[in-house]
């Protein structure tokens, strides 16, 4: 989701508008919602994004978005013991696919049947 507000040209902002479009269901938890709040509240995202942008866009996330409760129980998932809490997330909400950029994700063999990239995910929704 933050690629997508920092480039109007890239995957993730194709999928953004698909998605306020009607294309899928967006699924999130306050614990995203307000690990993408404060991530955005770096300052080195200024140069992209003011606060009060960041804050609009938290803002549709959470008004728009399926929001889902936090995952009680977090197993270990991933090599980033700090993206654990995705697979959880997209396991307790029974998603289709967990969209990511990050490596630890994309290239996690255990997770090849429900990570994709945003590219491939577009790919799919966009013949």
């Amino acid at each position: 989701m933050i690629a997508a507000l920092l480039s109007a040209d890239g995957a993730p902002a194709l999928l953004l508008k698909e998605w306020l479009d009607g294309g899928f269901d967006l699924i999130v938890c306050p614990h995203l919602l307000d690990e993408t709040r404060s991530t955005l509240n770096r300052d080195k995202f200024r140069r992209y994004v003011s606060l009060q942008e960041a804050d609009g866009f938290i803002d549709i996330l959470a008004r728009l978005a399926v929001v889902w409760e936090d995952p009680k129980e977090i197993p270990r998932a991933t090599a980033d013991p700090d993206d654990d809490y995705l697979v959880a997330l997209a396991r307790s909400a029974a998603v289709d696919v967990l969209v990511s950029g990050d490596k630890h994700l994309t290239q996690q063999p255990e997770l090849q049947e429900l990570v994709m990239s945003p590219r491939d995910l577009l790919r799919t929704l966009t013949p």
